[in-house]
């Protein structure tokens, strides 16, 4: 008997894409990057009222962390091998590293700026779901931009 990869429903159209690529962001596993070059446009950071997002950080061929908006991964079973809550006061930061493993990072409170050493930036807002796949090459760093904990969950996935 065959296991058939689950399906994700498709994204909401954005203007000026195309159904083709709309189809193939559907079909994209949780781990894999949006593009060749693991770059995708983030929208408005600033707006606090869109809907959560997955960011998808990743380790390109360069070596180096690349960003992407991906769908969330809703009904797409992952094996989770341990849940951990975490929290880091306000005004913390971390220098340069990669992700210890494969895992996801959904934000509760707080909100943060991203930055890989290639200089691509994003903003980590409550809501958000990072999924970190950056485990090698450059990494990224993080730092609180506003007055509150960052509160997290981490789901480390099994690879």
């Amino acid at each position: 008997m065959t296991q058939q990869e689950p399906t994700r429903p498709s994204p909401a159209p954005r203007p000026g894409d195309s159904g083709a690529e709309r189809a193939s962001e559907a079909r994209r596993s949780p781990t894999e990057p949006a593009d060749s070059s693991g770059s995708a446009s983030l929208g408005d950071p600033a707006d606090p009222t869109g809907p959560s997002r997955c960011i998808h950080l990743t380790t390109g061929r360069d070596g180096e962390s690349h960003v992407a908006v991906i769908p969330l991964p809703l009904r797409v079973p992952a094996a989770a091998t341990a849940v951990e809550f975490a929290e880091s006061p306000p005004g913390a930061s971390l220098d340069w590293h990669p992700a210890p493993c494969l895992q996801y990072v959904i934000t509760l409170s707080g909100t943060l700026e991203f930055v890989t050493r290639g200089g691509e930036r994003f903003l980590l807002r409550p809501g958000d779901v990072l999924l970190a796949a950056d485990t090698t090459g450059g990494g990224h760093r993080w730092r609180l931009i506003d007055d509150q904990p960052w509160r997290r969950v981490y789901v480390r996935l099994a690879t």
